[in-house]
This record gives C-alpha cells, sequence and structure tokens, in this order.
C-alpha cells in the first residue's frame, strides 16, 4: 500500500486546476483535510464557492482556453501565496467537435497543455524549491498516436486545428502527448533547483472528462472500464505527499507505477520541438535566475 505520510500538511500552500469535481475534488478535499492551505484555478465561480464553502481555501476564476486569462491568474496568485509547496494541474477537456480557443488553438491542445505549460512556467518563482512538487495528470493514450519522430514535429501545426480530420481521442492524446514531453524538458529544468515535476495516468474513472461524447458511449464507456474517482485520487495523492516519491522527478507514472512512456517521448529533438514551440506561443520561456536547491 502506497505510503500517504505526512498526515500534516499545516503550512504547506497548494495551487490546484481541475478541483471543483472529479478525482480533483477528492484531492483537494483530502490535502484540505490534511491542514493544508489551498488556492483553486476555477472556471465556473459558482462551483469554486461552493468548493471553499466546503472546504476552505481561495478561488481564483480563470479560463483555461485563454492564454490571457491564465496570465491574469498566474499574476493574482503570485499576489495570494506567499510561497507554492504543491502544484497539480489536474484540469483537462475532451471536445466532442473540433472547437477553436480564443488564442485560435485547437481546445485540447489548449487547454491539455498550453495552459497547464503557461501557468506552470509563470508559478516558477513562487515554488518553494526546498521539496516543491509539481504533479500533471495526463492519459494512457501516448503510445498510441505517433509513430516516429518527423510524424510528432509535423503534428505541432494541428495545435491551430487542422488541416486533418478531427477525431476527439486523437486530438486530447495529442494534448497530452505534448504536455507530456514538454513536461520532461521542464523537470530536466528544474532537477538543480530542488523541484520535482511527474506526469501520472490516475486510470479510468468516473469523472466528468468525456462529459461531451455521446450519453450511451459514455455508460457503456464507464460501466466496462471506470473506478470511481476515489481510486483515481489516490496516486495524484501519491505523487504530491508521499516520501516514496521524493526527488523523483521527469517520470510518468500508470497509477502508482513507474513506468515507460512512448519511446518518441524521450527523442531530444522532439522535446525541444515541443518546448521551443510552446514557449513561443505561451510567450514565456524557463525563467533565469531560479534558485538552486539547497547544498
Amino acid at each position: 500500500m502506497p505510503n500517504f505520510s505526512p498526515r500534516s500538511l499545516h503550512e504547506k500552500w497548494v495551487v490546484m486546476t481541475g478541483a471543483t469535481s472529479g478525482i480533483g475534488r477528492i484531492v483537494a478535499e483530502r490535502l484540505a483535510w490534511r491542514g493544508a492551505k489551498m488556492v483553486f484555478v476555477v472556471r465556473d465561480e459558482a462551483k469554486g464557492r461552493k468548493l471553499v464553502a466546503q472546504i476552505g481555501g481561495e478561488i481564483i476564476v480563470a479560463d483555461l482556453a485563454s492564454l490571457k486569462s491564465v496570465a491574469q491568474a498566474a499574476d493574482q496568485i503570485h499576489e495570494h501565496c506567499p510561497k507554492i509547496d504543491i502544484l497539480v494541474n489536474n484540469a483537462g477537456v475532451m471536445k466532442r467537435r473540433r472547437e477553436l480557443s480564443p488564442d485560435g488553438f485547437e481546445m485540447s491542445v489548449a487547454i491539455n497543455h498550453l495552459a497547464i505549460a503557461a501557468l506552470t512556467i509563470r508559478l516558477l518563482g513562487k515554488l518553494n524549491f526546498a521539496g516543491a512538487r509539481i504533479v500533471n495528470t495526463t492519459s494512457a493514450g501516448d503510445p498510441k498516436m505517433l509513430a516516429d519522430r518527423a510524424e510528432v514535429t509535423a503534428d505541432i501545426p494541428t495545435w491551430r486545428g487542422g488541416p486533418d480530420a478531427y477525431d476527439s481521442a486523437a486530438a486530447y492524446d495529442r494534448a497530452k502527448f505534448a504536455n507530456l514531453v514538454w513536461g520532461y524538458e521542464l523537470a530536466e529544468r528544474l532537477r538543480s533547483a530542488g523541484t520535482t515535476l511527474n506526469a501520472v495516468y490516475p486510470g479510468p474513472a468516473r469523472t466528468k472528462l468525456r462529459r461531451e461524447m455521446p450519453w450511451l458511449c459514455n455508460q457503456a464507456y464507464h460501466l466496462l472500464h471506470s473506478s470511481h474517482a476515489r481510486r483515481g485520487a489516490e496516486p495524484l495523492m501519491f505523487l504530491a505527499i508521499s516520501p516514496e516519491v521524493a526527488g523523483v522527478s521527469g517520470a510518468y507514472f500508470d497509477c502508482f507505477r513507474n513506468v515507460p512512456s512512448a519511446f518518441q517521448s524521450h527523442d531530444p529533438a522532439v522535446r525541444r520541438a515541443i518546448w521551443d514551440e510552446t514557449s513561443r506561443i505561451i510567450g514565456v520561456d524557463y525563467p533565469p535566475n531560479l534558485p538552486s536547491a539547497p547544498q
């Protein structure tokens, strides 16, 4: 059984996205119960206020599809938080039809990758570098979608929503793959600072991720594959607080197992291409002069 100690998180600051329902809601409750000071980035203000009324904390209202809104949310977090000990990027979406974000990007990549990258990079200066942790919720789909390096790098233009025929699962996997690879690069850059970043697939759980899919398909999928959201929350808690993974960084976890991701995700050329394009789009690269880990 994974070790979820320490039980007390008093004086620890946690920033979360995707906390108003499903897996994220359970993670938020468990972290708050341990005494963490919670800050939630939410799209729906009413749901955010209900969450805070029940478990405490503060909300920052933001549209994660908009890079301007994400930047404004990061500025507000800087004002509210003296530090960040744990950053959980759990918000995600699977769009049934092709939609473009306010910035002109396909919505899956806008929310599942670009928003995470933009928020995380802008918050690096607030991380408590003596052991801060970043946890990104990802999918099991990254091995299925891309065959070689050329196809990975050629895929970047589809971030703007074309020209291929839209496939909701492929778009979701594409975005999660990009975020996984981007996260590997950031984890390497953060290594000397003492901050860890890991991606976790929590297993198929009954959440609202697939809410735009046809109702009958959703019911069949959850009946055949999904577990309760409580079970899906456990791998996120494991990476957020367990001493068993202290110092582990740049890893892909399938629930509690540290496993290899698709071989393409470890190609240095792919990693650099996705990092460079992401930095260009969000307008921020790795901030200079970040502190190193204490010796």
